[in-house]
């Protein structure tokens, strides 16, 4: 559902170019879910001092057009993945510059 939605969005909106690229970035974001087993299991739990984290939470890079800040793809991880591991997994939809 993102990805259509995304792309149907980014493709019906006009947006500048410059020599003929779109303008991208990315940047990086976390999410707490809820409390669940599941989650637990899917989204270890940070550690600050020795106390976990109230909530699991998932971690987000997302890539949006520059002028329009729409989202035009993102990769999800847990905590512990680096944002420049999940902006890799952008490359093999869009050929971006890290």
């Amino acid at each position: 559902m993102f990805t259509k939605t995304a792309q149907l969005w980014h493709n019906a909106t006009p947006h500048p170019h410059w020599c003929g690229l779109t303008l991208l970035a990315i940047d990086g974001v976390f999410w707490r879910t809820p409390d669940t087993p599941e989650n637990d299991a899917a989204f270890p739990r940070q550690t600050h001092a020795g106390n976990p984290a109230l909530y699991p939470q998932v971690k987000m890079v997302c890539q949006m057009e520059l002028t329009s800040h729409l989202l035009t793809a993102a990769a999800f991880g847990t905590m512990k993945n680096s944002e420049n591991e999940l902006a890799e997994q952008l490359i093999e939809q869009t050929a971006i510059t890290l």
